[in-house]
């Protein structure tokens, strides 16, 4: 009898364990494909901030916390891919992102306000892209299931985009993160030189680590 039972727990947890697994992405296959990123024509209200990416979170925080309904896509871009910035410098402290909101989503009539108080806060408007890209969709979850389906997001979404661009012989540069009701995320790789240009922006361009560690002085051996 001990045995059964014994048996009947175990059989229950392997299941609750492959049912969590489940509902956080484990077995959902990702699978590249390429589109137009769609933004061309919108504005975004962006901050810029400079460092690893882990460190992104109260950025990411603040943007998901605003007064605005859910249905106003957030967004963030990424314009160092982390491996890059290990292999070039050894760390990730000059990686830059840009973390916001698509303006035009929110009401006409609350617009201006809204964008105003952003300003205030440090966020910058910046026209957005259109352009052929790579992408990729994948639902995170909400705590506590939240950190376990991010990682299942970056394994299987930012592997499927590297795979399917060494396939076509690019290389990913930049990538757009869209997200839509909190929770729906598509991610694009634009993959076009001008789309790639537009997303150049001044003030992100000034902040390029490859230009401001060629400046600094070299260390004495």
């Amino acid at each position: 009898m001990a045995l059964l039972v014994g048996l009947g727990v175990g059989a229950a947890v392997v299941a609750a364990g492959l049912a969590a697994f489940g509902f956080v992405g484990g077995f959902k296959m990702v699978r590249a494909q390429e589109g137009d990123v769609g933004l061309s024509g919108k504005t975004a209200m962006l901050k810029i901030q400079v460092g690893p990416y882990e460190k992104l979170g109260p950025l990411f925080s603040e943007v998901f916390q605003l007064e605005c309904s859910p249905d106003v896509r957030r967004l963030g871009i990424y314009y160092d891919d982390p491996k890059d910035m290990e292999k070039e410098f050894g760390d990730f402290e000059g990686s830059r992102a840009m973390v916001g909101v698509v303006l035009e989503d929110i009401p006409a009539e609350e617009r201006e306000t809204f964008a105003a108080k952003l300003a205030a806060a440090g966020f910058e408007k910046y026209p957005l892209v259109s352009g052929n890209c790579l992408y990729g969709k994948f639902r995170l979850r909400g705590w506590p299931f939240f950190v376990p389906s991010l990682l299942m997001y970056l394994s299987k979404v930012f592997g499927e985009l590297h795979r399917a661009a060494e396939e076509k012989g690019a290389h990913l540069k930049y990538v757009i993160e869209v997200y839509n009701q909190t929770y729906n995320v598509v991610t694009y790789a634009p993959l076009e030189a001008s789309t790639l240009e537009q997303m150049d922006y001044p003030s992100i361009k000034a902040l390029d680590p490859r230009t401001l560690r060629s400046t600094e002085p070299k260390k004495d051996a």
